[in-house]
C-alpha cells in the first residue's frame, strides 16, 4: 500500500478522495511490519465487541484461527473417476465434459456419451441423439417437447447422402435439460466417435491427447456410427 503519491486531477473529485485510490500508509495501520512472522494471521475485519481508539489497529480485532480438517472426514478409498465412467448418468457426464474442457476425463465422458448414441453437433456445438422410446423414457420428466406432439420413434427422413431431417433430442448445457425438437441433420457436422485408450492408458487430471471436440473435428463423410444414427431400432 502506497501513500503520498500525485492524485490524477483528471479523476472525478469523489475518487480523488477515495483511499481505496490512494491508498493508506501500511504504518498506520497498526502491523507489525518488522515481525519475522507473517502479519496476515493477525490482522481481522472482525471487530472485537471493546475496541480502542484506533481503527486500525489489528488488535482490537478476532483473528480468524487456523482450521484443521480432522481425519474422520479424509477419504481416501474413492476410485478414479476414470473407471467410474459406465456407472454415471446422463448427467452427469455431461457435467464432466463441461466442467473439464481438454482434459482427459472430457474424452472419456464423451467417449461414454458416443457409447449411449448421444453425438456431438460441431456447428450448434451440443450434443444430441436420435429419438427413440428408450431415449425419451431416460430424459423424463425434465424433457421439453417442441414438437408439437409428434409421435416418438419416427425414422427420420433422409433427405440425400449427406442430411436428413428428424425428431432429435438435444441437450442444452445452459438450462441443462433435454429438449425434442425437429431437425435437419448433416452428416459432416457430426464429430467422429472419438478412440478410447488401452485401459489403465488414463488417469485423473491427465490432458487430452488428438481429441479436441469443443474446437471441432475433421470434416469428411457419415462414418459407420453416424449412419446407425438414421437406422432402425
Amino acid at each position: 500500500m502506497e501513500s503520498n503519491q500525485p492524485i490524477d486531477d483528471t479523476l472525478p473529485p469523489w475518487a480523488r478522495n477515495s483511499a481505496m485510490l490512494i491508498g493508506q500508509e501500511a504504518h498506520d495501520l497498526g502491523l507489525e511490519l518488522n515481525s519475522p512472522d507473517p502479519i496476515y494471521s493477525t490482522f481481522s475485519v472482525f471487530p472485537t465487541r471493546t475496541p480502542s481508539d484506533s481503527a486500525y489497529d489489528f488488535r482490537d480485532h478476532y483473528t480468524v484461527p487456523s482450521f484443521h480438517v480432522p481425519p474422520a472426514y479424509t477419504v481416501n478409498n474413492v476410485p478414479e473417476m476414470a473407471s467410474r465412467m459406465p456407472a454415471f448418468s446422463d448427467e452427469t457426464l455431461f457435467c464432466i465434459f463441461y466442467q473439464m474442457p481438454r482434459d482427459i476425463m472430457q474424452e472419456l465422458a464423451a467417449s461414454q456419451l458416443n457409447q449411449r448414441d448421444w453425438r456431438w453437433h460441431k456447428v450448434l456445438r451440443k450434443w444430441l441423439q436420435k429419438d427413440t422410446r428408450e431415449a425419451n423414457a431416460g430424459a423424463a420428466p425434465s424433457l421439453i417437447d417442441h414438437t408439437n406432439g409428434a409421435p416418438i420413434g419416427q425414422d427420420p427422413i433422409r433427405l440425400n447422402d449427406r442430411s436428413e431431417r428428424g425428431i432429435y433430442i438435444f441437450f442444452e448445457e445452459k438450462d441443462w435439460r433435454r429438449e425434442r425438437r425437429e431437425f435437419t441433420l448433416d452428416y459432416d457436422s457430426l464429430y467422429a466417435v472419438p478412440l478410447v485408450a488401452p485401459a489403465g492408458a488414463y488417469h485423473a487430471g491427465g490432458r487430452a491427447g488428438n481429441l479436441s471436440i469443443m474446437n471441432g473435428g475433421p470434416v469428411g463423410g457419415p462414418s459407420a456410427e453416424q449412419n446407425a444414427m438414421t437406422s432402425p431400432s
